[in-house]
């Protein structure tokens, strides 16, 4: 690698520590020892795209969802998710432009239901999951997804 690209990396880094910290605090229920991490590289595409494609579009968009979600969990030896736990699930889009919170939220659908089909989460149900979307500004496309796992019990 050269130099330059080492340096963007870095800088780009600790602006994004930086902005996670303050987009996501602490929860007080949340044990920091089940936090997993995998990345994409690829952004969340708006709403109002996925809206206009067709099925089969749409379905291969879910398919390479499910393949790199699969992808990252054997790479970073994520375990499955377990059906007694609630999860905490940040998922932070970087991109070039922003998108309306709407349209950001609309647009995570198919990942999610990619994340429950591979066992990241085992329901994107609200009484499994809290869901947290944020967006921050990027010169690459990449989306960064956080489970944490909560003391809370799923009956």
């Amino acid at each position: 690698m050269n130099g330059k690209g080492d340096k963007q990396r870095v800088r780009w880094t600790k602006e994004f520590e930086e902005n996670y910290n303050r987009i996501f605090k602490k929860e007080k229920d949340v044990k920091e020892d089940y936090k997993h991490i995998i990345t994409l590289k690829m952004k969340i595409e708006s709403r109002n795209v996925l809206d206009k494609q067709h099925w089969a579009a749409k379905r291969r968009n879910k398919e390479l969802y499910r393949m790199l979600v699969r992808n990252q969990m054997k790479l970073r030896k994520v375990p499955l998710a377990k059906h007694n736990k609630r999860y905490v699930i940040e998922i932070i889009s970087c991109r070039k432009r922003f998108l309306d919170m709407d349209n950001l939220y609309g647009g995570v659908k198919q990942l999610l239901d990619a994340m429950t089909e591979e066992q990241f989460i085992f329901d994107d149900a609200p009484k499994h999951i809290q869901l947290k979307v944020e967006q921050i500004k990027s010169k690459e496309y990449e989306t960064i997804i956080t489970r944490k796992e909560t003391d809370i019990k799923v009956k």
